[in-house]
């Protein structure tokens, strides 16, 4: 329910890959739990993401209070990812995957539609919107890939360093962060040169 005093909203939950959608990991996971909360506290959840399979409508509402939008990107070939080039063909995915999903907060926001957003920080769909939107919005840091790196032998880690420049620019730009510990909070504080006022633990 919610508290007294607080009106409903529709909150965009911004994620790269959509639990309902059948993509499954930590990320879709924890974006449809989100979701799910919100919708029975009494807002409505919009979740955001490509829309990976085109035999899927543009938008649908799985479930009482929570409705997915999905976006068309430029088709990638998925050998792309793979090999020496690799990297950049991910990173150029994320860049495309962030253009698009801040056109359509940019569309949604100037027909009052959402009213606040929130991004997880590793898979980079918020870096072009980061501290530009005109409503509420923050970055959810739980697997930063700047600290992730250095538990993967090189030839493991599937990020480039173009990934992490853009990872860094999105965690800099946030006007908040929040993290699942404090421990993580000041692994993040420090690093990125965010200010202290930013980082919240939730």
């Amino acid at each position: 329910m919610i508290p007294q005093g607080v009106k409903a909203m529709t909150i965009a939950v911004c994620g790269k890959w959509c639990l309902y959608d059948g993509q499954f990991g930590g990320i879709p996971m924890y974006n449809r739990g989100i979701a799910r909360g919100y919708a029975e506290m009494g807002h409505e959840a919009l979740l955001i993401c490509p829309k990976w399979n085109p035999a899927l409508p543009d938008e649908s509402a799985p479930a009482p209070g929570i409705r997915i939008l999905r976006i068309r990107l430029p088709h990638i070939p998925s050998r792309a990812m793979r090999g020496r080039f690799g990297g950049l063909a991910r990173f150029a995915e994320s860049w495309l995957i962030s253009r698009e999903v801040h056109r359509a907060l940019d569309r949604l926001i100037a027909t009052g539609a959402v009213q606040a957003a929130e991004f997880a920080e590793s898979s980079l769909e918020g870096c072009h919107s980061a501290g530009r939107l005109k409503i509420p919005h923050f970055v959810r840091c739980h697997t930063p890939l700047t600290l992730l790196k250095s538990f993967y032998p090189p030839a493991e880690f599937r990020y480039g360093p173009a990934a992490l420049r853009m990872e860094a620019a999105l965690i800099r730009r946030a006007p908040l962060l929040t993290t699942p510990s404090d421990d993580l909070r000041r692994q993040i504080i420090t690093p990125f040169g965010v200010p202290e006022s930013r980082g919240s633990v939730v």
